[in-house]
């Protein structure tokens, strides 16, 4: 009991990590520029247990399966951008009927690789699929709560550029931080 109590709270500091370093600056630029970003709970909570079950399935397979099988294969950095940024944005290529941007679906797959990164670094830090199957469903359910609450609306492309640039930026501290907080944790 002990140790899923300690997965659980992994995962959502894991989670917090990546979403304040990730999309939380990217939004706080978007805001501050004048967007306006809508969170409908309600939808949160309807479609959460749907994405953890995704969750659980995409990090079993991606995580406990091709990541531990990469990193034997070809070594730790290598075995983790290609099982985890490589076919985790490959995997997400489904989603790309939703934009009909070229430049979004681009974006729309770098970030999902990325986050793939962030996540493999997560369960490296704590050899358990709890923690990141947390993440992935959390992750899932606001960005939902998110896409489908707030209406489209035209933003110049350099505020988003600038968002970007930020997101990017906090995006390679968490790199270099992610495995050790979450190693850290379990230390604890």
């Amino acid at each position: 009991m002990k140790n899923k109590f300690r997965g659980l709270i992994a995962g959502i500091i894991a989670y917090l990590l990546i979403l304040g370093s990730t999309l939380g600056p990217f939004y706080v630029v978007l805001i501050s520029l004048g967007s306006v970003i809508y969170f409908d709970v309600k939808i949160f909570l309807v479609v959460l247990p749907a994405m953890l079950t995704v969750g659980l399935g995409e990090e079993a397979l991606f995580r406990g399966l091709l990541q531990r099988l990469f990193i034997e294969k070809l070594g730790y950095r290598i075995g983790i951008f290609f099982s985890s940024f490589v076919l985790f944005a490959l995997w997400h290529i489904v989603w790309l009927c939703m934009y009909s941007n070229v430049a979004l679906q681009i974006i729309y797959i770098t970030i999902a690789g990325l986050l793939g990164v962030l996540i493999g670094l997560a369960f490296e830090g704590s050899k358990n699929l709890l923690p990141v199957i947390i993440v992935h469903g959390l992750w899932d359910a606001v960005m939902t709560a998110i896409s489908l609450s707030t209406p489209i609306s035209q933003v110049s492309i350099a505020y988003y550029a600038l968002a970007l640039a930020v997101a990017i930026a906090t995006y390679c501290l968490a790199l270099v931080y992610m495995r050790k907080i979450i190693s850290f944790l379990y230390k604890v």
